[in-house]
């Protein structure tokens, strides 16, 4: 006869050996960072569920031959479920071993700029997703242009997140967990208009925010006539602010320290040449903006009060003329140059914050100099760090991974 406490022993055991399997394939793969999980599931948890397989086998046709065996005694059923339980044992300790070893694999920084090239879609959707993002941050720029300069520092403050040595932070959108920092101040309606941006593109496009602050400092500069910027897209959104860095303090009623300024952009490996480069950007969009308000405001006192009786107009972008106005109207002249470290130079702007960081310090000073007689190379060079600075701590993955 059938022992039927034997056959509900090699039911319960062989739900326990299943257990088992799914606790060490969850443990394997959670224990190893994101890049590698591929190639331990491919071997690793195949390793181990095979060894497991072979053990199962082993118990079955043990139960089977027991099964057959119509002489057994309540002595031999016994022993094998002692078996059964060592057994057991033996693996789960095998499991913790493997966990413990996987554990101490050295993890990539959590805190890395992550992008998926891929996450818009293919060629034709990726284009088309930028050119919505590229319009609508234009069009937000030609109704208020006093937020080209502070989408500009918006962008900066947000890659200068990054820390050389630890590798950690970077462009990765965590700005917006960051604005109640006093560096920030001034900022938050440069990042609303981001936000609304973002809300309005959600609807058709998943946008993430990291991306759009990249874009919206490359649209500044392209705004004024700083010529085409280039961006990669495919970001992940920071959770949480980044781990305490320098930033620059933009807000005018401040006085910069240089060593701070320095400082911030050392801590994020950027050298003297770029420094130059980035608050010369920044301070030729602040003078384009400034003379550009100062013309529209000329210009409406001398609108003849008969005009002043019609309906204002809605907003309407254009999209016709040259190509590099393809997503609207530049600011004023659009004269994007070097006019703003020219008259560093010649001291016509005494009252200028960052003054002490271009001028007081000997290897930042030179490259003051170089671009303001080489204008073709400020040009070229800023459309390169700006590149750079919003490719900072970045590491590359796909969906698959």
């Amino acid at each position: 006869r059938i022992s039927h406490s034997l056959i509900l022993t090699f039911k319960h055991e062989m739900l326990r050996i299943f257990f088992v399997k799914c606790v060490i394939a969850t443990t394997l793969f959670s224990s190893i960072p994101a890049f590698h999980q591929n190639v331990f599931s491919r071997h690793a948890i195949d390793f181990k569920c095979t060894y497991l397989n072979q053990r199962t086998q082993d118990v079955r046709e043990r139960h089977v031959s027991s099964l057959r065996s119509s002489s057994s005694s309540e002595s031999k059923e016994f022993s094998e479920k002692e078996r059964m339980v060592k057994m057991l044992k033996n693996t789960i300790l095998q499991t913790m071993a493997v966990s413990a070893s996987l554990s101490l694999i050295p993890r990539d920084a959590k805190a890395k700029v992550y992008f998926d090239t891929d996450v818009y879609g293919d060629k034709e959707l990726k284009i088309a997703t930028v050119n919505k993002i590229k319009q609508k941050l234009r069009n937000a720029i030609l109704q208020d242009v006093s937020i080209a300069p502070d989408l500009l520092k918006l962008a900066i403050n947000d890659a200068l997140g990054y820390n050389v040595i630890t590798a950690e932070g970077g462009p990765d959108g965590s700005i917006v967990f960051e604005m109640d920092r006093e560096e920030n101040k001034g900022l938050e309606k440069a990042l609303a208009v981001i936000l609304s941006v973002k809300k309005e593109l959600q609807r058709t496009n998943t946008v993430s925010l990291a991306d759009l602050v990249a874009f919206g400092g490359a649209e500044a500069l392209e705004t004024v006539g700083g010529g085409r910027m280039t961006v990669q897209v495919g970001r992940f959104d920071a959770k949480a602010a980044n781990p305490t860095t320098q930033l620059i303090n933009w807000s005018s009623s401040s006085n910069s320290n240089r060593e701070s300024v320095l400082n911030a952009f050392q801590s994020s490996g950027l050298d003297a040449r770029e420094v130059v480069l980035l608050l010369g950007a920044v301070g030729e969009v602040d003078r384009v903006v400034t003379e550009t308000l100062a013309a529209n405001a000329n210009a409406k006192k001398e609108v003849d009060e008969d005009d002043e009786e019609f309906e204002a107009q809605p907003f309407v972008p254009t999209t016709f003329g040259a190509r590099d106005a393809i997503y609207g109207a530049k600011l004023g002249k659009g004269d994007f140059g070097v006019k703003y470290l020219r008259d560093l130079l010649r001291n016509k702007s005494s009252s200028d914050k960052f003054k002490e960081v271009l001028l007081e310090e000997a290897p930042v000073k030179a490259y003051v100099t170089k671009y303001v007689s080489n204008e073709p190379a400020f040009l070229k060079e800023v459309a390169e760090v700006y590149l750079k600075l919003t490719l900072l701590g970045e590491a590359y993955t796909t969906r698959n991974s």
